[in-house]
């Protein structure tokens, strides 16, 4: 028998026309509809996206839908690589509300829509306004000024993280043509060894080669006390064989020039991190998460302040479905008749903040004797697969912090896990 329930109708409190904009770097494709005496009318247009050019058709919006009886206007779009901030930012000083919609659901609406797979700008605009329509609409998140900055810190920090993984990868391969038998899988050129011999023979193997074995290890060990002989023997061995390969001595020299340059580089970088580190931990120590999750064990102040860079105020967060589904964390089911598919997360929210969650759990939380270590073993055994346990540890981690923060109770173990079965 078919199950009849209630449905309450979401009504609208106010009247607003809406401006659906597909929005690229140079214009703005436009498209609306407004009633006059009765009748339903289009607007479309292709504009600028330009500030000054803006703030005009911003105020001409404003009057035509003041003219047509509209309590105000709304804005809709659909994220576009940040070059839809400005038009965003303009609608907003201009008394103008703004929402967005999913560019998925732009480009399976085109299909419905129009019967037809082709894309055109203008015809993305009109698709925009038949979404907003139906109410498919995403609120336009407005983060408080220190939360704001946190972010900003947080995506600058994750860019030098990204130009120092490259940096050491250039390093390496400058290395393999100028010392080929040298062994630096373990790192080897960035510890503490490996950067004495770089500043005193620029890893260039004829260099360490010109003095004797007991002048090679005597001048490491000014640099280096803790040397080990048996790492400085590879070095010296390593050093002979790679002579070997025929290289004239212009292009060895041009090569150790470069590694220097390189490493110049990775140290200049690496204080930059060390600078946005503290400022990051400085800018998170001035909001409320600060204080009500330091009682989390294992987790790290800076990996919890670059989860809630992530994340925004907790406060904004009723459910912890929507702090998962804002991270892309909530599970996609998919099913049809008797076939089941896999279940996995969505990865439509934000991808940085799914790395910092991943680095929290996998570096801090399921380590022996860590907060997650048993969960994670449970886990891992009956997934038979690490990666899905981590996943759903970080899942659980999500809900962990959201819990902690609106709690008015001290942290307990206990909490945290009353809702996973018993170890055996």
């Amino acid at each position: 028998m078919a199950t009849i329930t209630p449905v309450t109708a979401t009504v609208k409190s106010e009247d607003l026309m809406q401006v659906c904009c597909d929005v690229s770097k140079e214009k703005i494709d436009v498209y609306s509809r407004v009633g006059h005496e009765g009748a339903l009318f289009e607007m479309m247009d292709t504009i600028r996206n330009c500030g000054s050019v803006l703030q005009r058709q911003l105020k001409a919006w404003q009057e035509l839908a003041q003219a047509h009886g509209h309590a105000g206007v709304l804005v809709v779009c659909e994220p576009t690589g940040g070059h839809e901030r400005k038009l965003l930012a303009l609608a907003r000083q201009a008394g103008s509300r703004t929402a967005y919609v999913s560019g998925e659901a732009v480009g399976k609406a085109r299909v419905i829509e129009s019967n037809d797979t082709g894309k055109t700008d203008r015809k993305d605009a009109r698709i925009i306004a038949t979404l907003a329509g139906m109410g498919k609409t995403l609120k336009v998140r407005q983060l408080p000024d220190e939360y704001e900055r946190l972010r900003e810190l947080n995506t600058t920090y994750e860019l030098e993280c990204t130009t120092v993984a490259t940096i050491r990868n250039h390093v390496h391969d400058q290395v393999r043509q100028l010392f080929p038998d040298l062994d630096g899988e373990d790192g080897f050129v960035f510890s503490a060894t490996g950067r004495a011999i770089r500043q005193l023979f620029g890893l260039n193997p004829a260099r360490i080669r010109e003095c004797s074995w007991r002048e090679f290890v005597a001048k490491v060990k000014t640099f280096v006390k803790a040397a080990r002989l048996e790492r400085l023997e590879k070095v010296w061995a390593a050093a002979a064989s790679s002579l070997l390969h025929q290289c004239p001595a212009t292009v060895r020299a041009m090569r150790e020039e470069r590694l220097g340059e390189l490493f110049e580089d990775l140290d200049r970088h690496l204080g930059r991190k060390l600078q946005l580190r503290t400022r990051i931990l400085d800018a998170y120590g001035k909001t409320e998460e600060s204080r009500k999750l330091a009682d989390i064990p294992d987790a790290s102040s800076f990996q919890l302040a670059r989860v809630i860079a992530e994340s925004g105020p907790l406060a904004d967060f009723r459910h912890a479905s929507q702090l998962l589904r804002y991270f892309g964390m909530n599970i996609r089911e998919r099913q049809s008749g008797k076939w089941t598919g896999k279940n996995r997360i969505s990865k439509k929210g934000r991808a940085l903040g799914r790395k910092v969650l991943y680095q929290l759990v996998f570096s801090s939380l399921i380590g022996e004797g860590k907060l997650f270590a048993d969960p994670y073993r449970r886990k891992k055994a009956d997934c038979a697969c690490g990666m899905k346990a981590i996943v759903c540890l970080m899942r659980k981690a999500l809900k962990m912090i959201l819990g902690v923060f609106r709690s008015r109770e001290e942290f307990s173990r206990d909490r945290v896990f009353a809702s996973l079965p018993a170890a055996a």
